[in-house]
């Protein structure tokens, strides 16, 4: 998460370089997953220092939505619980 907001942090400030020091950067994450994150884990705030002398600092707000994860009836209907032990026994 922290090489998320270090390297594109500063496009969304550049972005929102109006009154409103505030600005969203939203990634899906398709990569291959075990297990999903937590919410801490999914969510920074980064401060990115003004481009301009005597500007004010903007925050970034990073999310990190989870893509490429198994949906919540794979782990709660019969059918699903069986094909789970099927692929552990294989």
């Amino acid at each position: 998460m922290d090489y998320l907001s270090a390297r594109y942090s500063v496009q969304p400030a550049e972005y929102g370089a109006t009154d409103i020091p505030v600005g969203f950067l939203v990634v899906l994450d398709l990569t291959p997953k075990t297990r999903k994150a937590l919410l801490h884990q999914c969510l920074s705030v980064t401060e990115v220092p003004p481009a301009e002398t005597g500007g004010r600092p903007h925050a970034v707000i990073t999310v990190r939505v989870q893509g490429n994860t198994r949906s919540p009836s794979y782990s709660s209907t019969p059918a699903a619980y069986r094909q789970r032990i099927r692929t552990a026994q294989a």
